[in-house]
């Protein structure tokens, strides 16, 4: 079995983990609880491991305070001491397609759709991104996550969703070639100057 196989059957093997953690969590019916705070440590250890298998060392930290986009997205994540991108929440059923998104959900949207690399999650969709444009498709689990445990889970939702973060890890911004464009980028209303753009320019 070569690197690549290994690695697509370590994040099966993970994902289905992850998947059986969240049945167990949300069969607990005599428990009142918030269903989009319950995917918040499973989500965390899921990036870590996808970050392992790809040879990263990743950093999350919650509830990131970005005084740009005048709210918090759910959570940050750093490579090397550097923001590269964020990670939002929303309770299982509501999806990872920003265009279906209703009420405070939209209006957040709109406010945090300048992101330059955001992945949008409901913990069985996901999607990726980037200054509000959608980048390749929303990864859709086979089952229910919520109820399905590891059986909602195909070996292809694993092989899908490890090429969405390996893209999400990876995002390096353009680099302006003109003191003109720099200036752009770095004006008030583009968060990409809170990323690791601004610090190559240090």
């Amino acid at each position: 079995m070569n690197m690549a196989k290994n690695n697509q059957s370590q994040f099966l093997s993970n994902l289905q983990a992850y998947a059986k953690e969240l049945t167990n969590k949300f069969s607990l019916s005599s428990v009142s609880f918030g269903a989009e705070d319950q995917l918040k440590s499973p989500i965390e250890n899921l990036l870590k491991s996808a970050a392992n298998i790809l040879n990263l060392s990743i950093v999350v930290v919650t509830e990131v305070q970005e005084k740009l986009l005048s709210g918090r997205p759910d959570m940050g994540i750093t490579i090397n001491g550097l923001l590269i991108g964020h990670i939002e929440l929303k309770a299982p059923g509501k999806g990872a397609d920003t265009s279906k998104l209703k009420g405070d959900d939209k209006q957040q949207w709109e406010k945090f759709k300048n992101i330059p690399n955001v992945i949008y999650t409901d913990g069985n969709n996901w999607g990726l991104y980037r200054t509000g444009e959608k980048v390749g498709k929303i990864i859709k689990f086979s089952g229910n996550i919520t109820c399905k445990g590891a059986s909602a889970i195909s070996s292809q939702n694993a092989n899908d969703l490890l090429i969405l973060l390996q893209d999400f890890f990876n995002w390096h911004p353009i680099v302006p070639s003109t003191p003109k464009a720099l200036a752009e980028m770095l004006a008030p209303r583009n968060v990409e100057c809170r990323y690791k753009t601004l610090h190559s320019y240090i």
